[in-house]
């Protein structure tokens, strides 16, 4: 299987520029604890990607071509929670876990899941 035949995993090789991932500022914006609850949806359950947004609502999609957001894959093996997709896609040499940390910088750290909690 050539990289032209291969299914894609994600979406894009990087998150794309305003990816949810990413840091403040250059992330698209989202109500009020919504990229917290968004995280721990995904930390409580490893069975659900997360779909890149760029490519469901893009104007040139391909219906049924729509892949996991590479910002929410990079997070995810920074905080040690690679999903089942994504460790599907590992063993099956789809997607490469050392590409991922490389990007580790790319994207929010693990405070995303204290954002609005009470301080002690």
């Amino acid at each position: 299987m050539n990289s032209v035949d291969r299914p894609a995993v994600a979406a894009l090789a990087e998150p794309c520029a305003n990816c949810p991932f990413r840091p403040a500022g250059s992330a698209i914006p989202l109500a009020d604890g919504r990229l917290r609850a968004i995280a721990q949806q995904l930390i409580a359950d490893d069975t659900r990607p997360f779909l890149c947004h760029k490519a469901a609502y893009h104007p040139k999609a391909v219906p049924g071509r729509i892949a996991e957001c590479r910002g929410a894959q990079i997070w995810l093996r920074k905080m040690g929670f690679p999903n089942v997709p994504m460790r599907l896609a590992f063993s099956l040499g789809l997607l490469n876990p050392v590409e991922l940390d490389g990007q580790a910088d790319q994207v929010i750290g693990v405070e995303i899941l204290d954002e609005g909690l009470p301080k002690e």
